[in-house]
Order: C-alpha cells, then structure tokens, then sequence
C-alpha cells in the first residue's frame, strides 16, 4: 500500500534534533511501520479510510471515531485561541449568516436574448456579474464560474429607468439602468423577505461608462445566438444598452432621461440643470444619490433603495400655492432641501374626492446645490396641476364637465400670479384694482342678466294673461329657481374673490412693501400720540430721576 501521506511529511518535515533522519530510518527498515504512520495520519486528517474497500465494519467505525477525533481537535483549539468552535447546529443554514444558495427554477430559464457581461451590479447582489435577459427573467451569474447568483422573474417588475449619471468619483459619464417592482420600498417588507428568503421587493440596478476606455471596462455583449462581442475603446454603450431593455416585455414601462434631448423617447423628459445635466446631486439622510425631474414623476437613485414619485401619487395642491406635494425649503441660500409628499389610496375614489387616499410620510432630499433652485421650481411650476390628478369614472365625467372652464381658469389665473413681481407698491395696486375691476364687471354683467330674466318674465306674464292658474305657478317656480340660481352664482363669484388665489397678500409669506419714509412718519406720529420726547434736540437736559 502506498504511503504518500508519511512521504509528504518527512519531505518537509525539520531535521531539529535529528527528529527527521531518525523517522526516516525507522521506518525505512519497518515498512509495516511506515504503513502504520501513514493510517494514522489519514484519520487524522479527516481523510477516507484505505481499507474501506474490503472491510465495511471498519468503514463504519473508521467515521464516527473519526468524527470524534476531529470534535476532540476543535476543543484543543477553542482552549489555544479563546474561539468557540464549530457545532453542527452552527452549519445550520436557517441560523447562519452567510448568503443562502439561490435555487434555479426551471421556469425562470427561460430562452436567452442578450447578456451584457461582467458588469459591476449594485442590487440585488453587489458584485460583478453576466446579466442576461430571458424570455421571463433576468438571470445573473458568476463570469468566471458560471454560478447562478440571482434570477428575477419580469412579471414581477413594473418599471425600468434609463438615466445619466457622473460615477462615483463624478469624472466621467455614466450609464444607470434601474429595475423595480414597485415606486416605493418598505423596509420593514426587507427584512421580513430576509428572515423568509423571499424576493417580495425586486430592484435590479447596474451601470456602465458612457464611452469606456480602460481595457477593463471594455463591454462585451452576446446576442443570442452568436457568439460574444467585445466592442472597441471609447464606443458608445448606449445603444447596447436599449437593446438589452428591447426586450423587456410591453408591461413594463421604459422611462428615460438623458442629457442629449435626442435620445430621449418621451417628450419633455429633459430636466437641464445648470451645468446641463438631467438630474441634480442630493441626499436623503447620509446616502447620497441623483435626483432625475422627468415629466411623468422625480426619480431618486442610482443606489439601493430606489424610489419613484409619479406625478399622480404626489399630494394635490389644495390652496393654489403648488407647495402641497412639492415644496422647496432653504435656510442660507447656498443649498436647499426638496420635500415630496406621496398620496396614497387606500380604495375606491372614483368619485374624484378625498375619499379613500390618504397623504403619506414627507421625504427629503437635502443639500442640493442653491444654483439649482430656479430650475426645479420652474419644473414644479409646469407639473404642478397634475400632482395627485387620477383617472375620473365614466359615471362621474358628465358631472365635472360643467365645471371644466372654471378651473382652467383658475388655474391660468393660478400661474399668473405666480409669476407676478413684488418690486414696488405699485404691484399690489394694480393688482388689486384688476381684481377689483374684474369683480365689479362680473357683478355688473350678472346684474344685467337679472334685469334682462326680469324684462323677460314680466313680458311674458303681460301676453299670457288669460292663462289658467296652473301656467301662473309654473311661471313662480321657474321664478323661484331662477333667483336661487343666480344666489348661488353671487355668492360662488364672492367666493372665488376671497380666494388665496385671487389675492397676492394672502398667499403664504406675502407682505406689502413700504418705503422707509412711510415708516419713519408712522413712528413720528406714534410718538407725537403717547407724548414721547426726542433727546436728539436737547442734549443737556437733566434727567429728572437724577434730582
């Protein structure tokens, strides 16, 4: 029998004291001896037994002894290094913390389309990996091994973004592409998905270089089923990239937003900031990320988690100022934090009401550079009437209608003063007198209007004298409900007159200017009331307290 594990321990074992010459020698002229070291050192070493083949009794208490052995082993080490040692209850897989296997259902295989390989992936693992597109999922794996690290079905995923970015050193320009099952994150739904290993909340979130130079970021791709294509140095990856979320299926909506207006396929996405980007720098607690303003809701990422404001789940304008859903607060001037509050439903609000939604937490994004303040106020300004608008139910159209020119005059009244200037009095003069002078022709037409119904009413009664009783009071009940119509009316236009809308001095934080002449003459004559002296006049006299 063959003794390669004796043989490996003299190669390299010291000749201190002659302990190696004295064990070569003996077992040089004992071979059974030799034999003998080298068993020992196989069941020490946790290795099979070498007479496994011909005696099956031995085979058995070869590996419990050995079990043994190996736990006695463990005890002299816990004592040597202060360290616990490893128990079987320890490689429990529900109890440790290394990341659980990922099982391969076979519905998630799935014909391949394109991979984009060994691309550097945030979520759902952090490492570097093939992300390939299927007929039902996307698969990540290992490039070097070729292990499946995670499969995402694409039923489960809802939108999918397309956005610029700097990189993390922000030097050069980046490609972001986003994946989520839902706009918001819960992040007692995450932890709840860890303790049970499943996937309730998917995001899928990777990036490349615009235009890679470095050998190492060099993109390869695969379109199946041809054979992998690694592209030149400092080739676009944009358009690899729409052609991996081509074939995404139709359900899943595709947002974009890009810093070249022509690659955008939704009109008005392009959000410029200052220095011409899409998006601005923000953080939301300590993480920082990008903000994207696209024209159908604000994106917060490139990190885990994401999160998505569509224009109809931020909080309405319910004062006319646009500051429900969205407001800006600055304290220096230099930055500013943005606030978005999201609207919730929690039923059936067909009806266009309140009723069933609910307003939730506000979030902010902070330390945003004050040179952006203009840009994402005029985006506010644009998208504002759609904040918290849904779809109407058929039954309920009709009933709005009649109501329709009312408020888009309101709102254009709305956007008018907005971007009225407070430079001088006699802005509020003016404005004042122009709503006045609208109110009083709108009093005086409803007035006419009356005088007219009137007229008209009482020529008819004049021609229809010989009518029964039966026409005399149809004629006092149209009467009756004419006058409570135009009741109605007076008091709705009185309304819309006290509106904060209407006013500029009752919009929140509105103040009249007046002129420091004005003030000083207020003082003058406040003084000259309560009788108080002025000591500018008379120098030396004596204060009578002193006497």
């Amino acid at each position: 029998m063959a003794t390669p594990f004796i043989d490996s321990v003299l190669t390299f074992l010291p000749d201190h004291d002659g302990i190696n010459s004295q064990i070569s020698n003996f077992c040089s002229e004992h071979h059974v001896l030799r034999q003998l070291l080298d068993t020992l050192l196989r069941f020490s070493l946790g290795q099979p037994c070498p007479y496994a083949s011909t005696e099956a009794t031995l085979l058995e208490n070869w590996n419990v002894k050995q079990s043994d052995c190996m736990k006695s082993f463990d005890s002299f080490a816990e004592r040597s290094t202060g360290k616990r040692a490893r128990t079987d209850e320890d490689s429990d897989p529900s109890t440790t913390n290394k990341k659980r296997k990922v099982n391969s259902d076979p519905a998630l295989d799935g014909t391949p389309r394109f991979t984009l390989h060994a691309l550097s992936v945030t979520s759902p693992v952090r490492k570097k990996v093939d992300v390939t597109i299927t007929d039902t999922s996307i698969r990540l794996t290992n490039p070097a091994t070729k292990d499946l690290e995670s499969a995402i079905p694409l039923s489960s995923l809802t939108r999918a973004f397309l956005v610029p970015n700097m990189g993390k050193n922000k030097n050069k320009p980046r490609w972001t592409v986003i994946l989520i099952s839902g706009d918001t994150w819960d992040r007692k739904q995450e932890k709840a998905d860890k303790e049970s290993g499943a996937d309730g909340q998917v995001q899928v979130i990777f990036g490349v270089d615009a235009a890679p130079t470095a050998a190492k970021d060099l993109l390869t791709t695969t379109t199946y089923p041809d054979e992998p294509v690694k592209h030149e140095k400092g080739s676009d990856t944009y358009p690899h990239l729409k052609k991996f979320l081509s074939f995404l299926p139709p359900s899943i909506q595709l947002l974009e937003a890009s810093d070249n207006p022509s690659k955008a396929p939704t009109p008005g996405a392009q959000f410029s900031s200052t220095a011409g980007y899409a998006y601005v720098d923000a953080y939301r607690a300590a993480k920082e990320g990008s903000l994207h303003f696209m024209n159908v809701g604000i994106l917060w990422g490139e990190n885990k988690p994401c999160e998505f404001f569509a224009l109809q789940d931020i909080a309405r304008d319910e004062d006319g100022t646009g500051a429900a859903g969205v407001k800006i607060l600055t304290a220096t001037g230099r930055t500013f934090s943005l606030f978005v509050r999201r609207r919730f439903a929690t039923g059936d609000s067909g009806s266009g009401d309140d009723e069933g939604e609910f307003e939730g937490e506000e979030t902010e994004f902070a330390m945003i550079d004050g040179k952006e303040k203009e840009n994402v106020s005029q985006w506010i300004r644009t998208h504002r009437h759609l904040f918290g608008k849904r779809s109407i139910a058929p039954s309920t159209k009709k009933i709005h209608e009649g109501s329709s020119a009312t408020a888009k005059d309101a709102e254009a009244a709305e956007e008018d003063l907005a971007d009225d200037s407070d430079a001088s009095d006699e802005d509020f003069v003016t404005d004042s007198e122009s709503d006045g002078g609208s109110a009083t022709s709108s009093d005086s037409e409803e007035e006419g209007a009356g005088s007219k119904r009137q007229s008209s009413r009482s020529a008819k009664s004049g021609n229809d004298d010989d009518d029964d009783d039966e026409a005399d009071g149809e004629d006092e009940a149209v009467e009756s409900e004419e006058d409570s119509q135009d009741e109605e009316d007076n008091q709705s236009n009185q309304s819309d007159r006290m509106s904060a809308s209407n006013h500029p001095l009752l919009r929140e934080g509105a103040m009249p200017r007046l002129s420091r002449a004005a003030v000083d003459a207020v003082v003058g004559m406040v003084e000259d009331d309560m009788g108080v002296i002025s000591w500018k006049g008379t120098p030396d006299e004596e204060d009578e307290l002193d006497e």
